[in-house]
């Protein structure tokens, strides 16, 4: 009976020892632990999830950087191939052998629009044209003949080789203004020429070759006999 009564009591003991072990020492220590183990695993799925992200965007980044590199590669090869097919009208007339409205290349030359017309005729004066001049589309090539070189001398600006537009556009003995090499500036300098009759007597010369004689101005609608008589004077060909 005692012996029962010592073992109860050594039960009760490490029974109570038990519980107190699990409420102050051991069972903070494993929920720290828990804890612990709870804080890395949080941490470490974090960072994974972040490098995943980083990298997406990286990727994104490079690719739309492709895209944009391809579509500027592919804009630069248009504009080059356009530039290559690209064709541009230009009026020739004056001393040449086939005066007439030519397609070149976008790239071309005078010299390359005045072989186009068959070249030069014996009365061309080849001094009084820029020959290496660039062309543009709708431009319009005079090319003098010695005489209006010989009449117009050597202050006119054309004559300088600068400017294929201006070359033997004023007659400097009489001052008079050449209508087929004018500009709408000059042509508006003539009594009762404003910018509209100006823009008419272009528009003819570059429709049909220039004018042949100054009467053929006459021929253009809105300008009569009357209003010939009073400029006639100050213009040549």
């Amino acid at each position: 009976m005692k012996s029962r009564l010592q073992l109860l009591v050594v039960l009760l003991f490490i029974g109570i020892a038990g519980v107190i072990f699990v409420f102050s020492g051991g069972g903070n220590e494993t929920s720290s632990g828990l804890e612990i183990v709870d804080d890395i695993s949080g941490n470490k799925s974090g960072s994974i999830v972040d490098t995943e992200s980083s990298v997406a965007e990286t990727e994104k980044d490079s690719q739309k950087e492709d895209k944009s590199d391809n579509l500027k590669k592919e804009s630069l090869q248009a504009d080059e191939n356009l530039k290559e097919n690209r064709k541009i009208f230009i009026h020739v007339c004056g001393a040449v052998k086939n005066e007439g409205v030519y397609q070149v290349e976008a790239d071309a030359r005078v010299v390359d629009v005045i072989k186009a017309a068959g070249g030069l005729t014996k009365e061309a004066a080849s001094s009084g044209i820029n020959q290496a001049k660039q062309l543009e589309d709708g431009m319009q090539v005079y090319v003098p003949t010695k005489k209006e070189v010989s009449k117009a001398g050597t202050q006119i600006p054309g004559l300088q080789k600068e400017d294929l537009q201006n070359s033997a556009s004023v007659n400097s003995q009489n001052s008079a203004i050449n209508i087929n090499t004018a500009t709408k500036e000059e042509l508006m300098k003539l009594k009762g020429v404003g910018e509209a009759k100006a823009v008419l007597i272009i528009t003819y010369r570059e429709n049909n070759g220039g004018f042949k004689e100054i009467t053929d101005l006459m021929k253009i609608k809105g300008i009569k006999q009357k209003f010939f008589d009073k400029i006639k004077d100050n213009i040549c060909v």
